[in-house]
């Protein structure tokens, strides 16, 4: 059974191997910007999300703790780069159910998304 992925941040959007193990088993959808991103969690009845932290640490830890709020069912990746534990720990208290630290490992982070999508949907 395919579930719905929704991918947001500018490198994840791009890479090419990674969206293609998605989408062999996933529906896959790439958000270019937030508003997308949020047309498509609202269409979905349960999805999991892929989300770069990008931008502020802050701006996009709040965008998390929000998104958590309005879809309880949501599952939450959040990819991010240099981040000391501290940051990490923010993230799973913002609402984030898995982290990958950049560079991530295409073939990993597209497994995990698979065993997140048995696991939930």
């Amino acid at each position: 059974m395919k579930h719905r992925v929704v991918i947001y941040g500018p490198t994840i959007v791009r890479d090419s191997t990674l969206i293609g193990l998605i989408k062999r088993k996933s529906d896959a959808i790439l958000a270019q910007d937030t508003r997308q991103l949020e047309e498509a969690l609202a269409a979905a009845d349960a999805a999991l999300l892929v989300v770069e932290f990008a931008e502020d640490f802050d701006v996009e830890l709040g965008r998390l703790q929000k998104y958590r709020v309005e879809y309880p069912s949501l599952k939450i990746i959040v990819v991010d780069g240099g981040q000391n534990a501290i940051s990490v720990v923010k993230v799973f208290k913002g609402g984030a159910d898995d982290f990958f630290q950049k560079p991530y490992d295409p073939l990993l982070l597209a497994e995990r998304i698979e065993a997140m999508g048995r696991e939930r949907f």
